[in-house]
C-alpha cells in the first residue's frame, strides 16, 4: 500500500507509541522504554510552628487577662476606701493615763523580788460619729521598766458609742525578780525623780460602722510614761507621756492597713500610726 504525504496536510505524531521488546532494537531508538512506575508518596507539613505560635498567643492572653484582673481588684480597693473616708469621715481616738494611783511597791533587798499594785485611770476619747466601739474578752495590759514587766492587768468590756469619752479603770498587781543592774538602775531613777515607764495595752474590739459590725481586730496602744516616785500609798505625778495607735488597723485590719499604708495618696493610707503628746 502506498502512501501519499502531502506537506501542507502532513498528519502529526501520534499521541503516543507502544513499545514492546521485539521490537525495541528494530525501532532504532536504542531499546527506548517507558519510565518505571513510581508511587506518589503523601507529604505531611509539620504543625510544631503552628502549635509554638498558639501557645504563646494563649500566654499573652493569660498574663494580660491576670493583669487586668489584679488592676480591677486594685480599682475596687481604692474605691471602697474613698467611700469609706468620705462617708464614716474616720477620726483617730485618743488614750491619755490621767491618774496613776501606787497601792504598794516594794522591793526585797535579799533576793531583789519586787512586789507591786497599781491603779491607773485611762481617758479613751472616740471622736467618730458614725463608728463605735465594742471592748471585748481577752485584753492585757503590761506596765514595763527597761523593758522588764513590773505589773499586769485587764480593760473591763464596755461599748463605748458615738462621739463618747469614757473612763477605764485598770488594776495591776506583779511580783517580778530583777537583776542586779536594773535593781540599781530603779534606786538612781528614784533619787532623780524621774522614772521612766511604759505602758502597753492589747484589746480585741469589734468595730460598728453605722449599722454594721466588722469582725474582731486586735487594737495595739503603747505609751511612755515618765513618773517623779513610786512612794506606797501616793499617786505618782505624771511629768510626760506619749501616746501611740494605729486607727487603720482597727478599721480594716492588719494584712490591709500595711497595704493601704503603701499608697499614701489614698485617703485611708494616712490614717496611719500617731503619735500624741500630752
Amino acid at each position: 500500500m502506498a502512501y501519499e504525504y502531502n506537506q501542507g496536510n502532513a498528519p502529526g505524531p501520534p499521541p503516543y507509541m507502544m513499545l514492546s521488546e521485539n521490537n525495541a532494537g528494530n525501532s532504532g531508538m536504542g531499546g527506548l522504554q517507558p519510565p518505571p512506575y513510581r508511587r506518589n508518596i503523601p507529604r505531611y507539613h509539620s504543625g510544631h510552628h503552628n502549635s509554638s505560635s498558639s501557645s504563646t498567643c494563649s500566654c499573652c492572653c493569660l498574663c494580660c487577662c491576670c493583669c487586668s484582673f489584679f488592676l480591677i481588684i486594685i480599682a475596687i480597693l481604692a474605691g471602697i476606701a474613698i467611700y469609706l473616708y468620705l462617708v464614716l469621715d474616720p477620726k483617730i481616738p485618743s488614750y491619755k493615763i490621767t491618774n496613776f494611783d501606787v497601792q504598794s511597791f516594794h522591793i526585797n533587798a535579799n533576793d531583789l523580788s519586787l512586789q507591786t499594785k497599781f491603779i491607773i485611770n485611762i481617758r479613751a476619747e472616740n471622736p467618730n460619729r458614725k463608728i463605735g466601739i465594742a471592748y471585748q474578752k481577752g485584753s492585757k495590759v503590761i506596765l514595763k521598766y527597761h523593758d522588764v514587766k513590773i505589773s499586769s492587768g485587764n480593760l473591763q468590756t464596755f461599748y463605748q458609742g458615738y462621739h463618747n469619752v469614757t473612763m477605764i479603770k485598770v488594776e495591776m498587781e506583779g511580783k517580778e525578780k530583777l537583776s542586779t543592774g536594773i535593781g540599781r538602775e530603779l534606786s538612781e531613777d528614784k533619787e532623780k525623780g524621774r522614772i521612766p515607764l511604759s505602758v502597753h495595752v492589747r484589746v480585741p474590739v469589734v468595730l460598728k460602722m453605722l449599722d454594721l459590725k466588722l469582725r474582731q481586730v486586735t487594737v495595739n496602744v503603747d505609751s511612755d510614761l515618765v513618773v517623779g516616785d513610786l512612794s506606797p500609798g501616793k499617786k505618782a505625778a505624771i511629768k510626760s507621756s506619749e501616746y501611740k495607735i494605729n486607727f487603720l488597723e482597727m478599721v480594716v485590719g492588719e494584712t490591709t492597713a500595711r497595704v493601704l499604708q503603701r499608697f499614701p495618696v489614698l485617703p485611708l493610707g494616712q490614717l496611719g500610726q500617731r503619735s500624741m503628746h500630752a
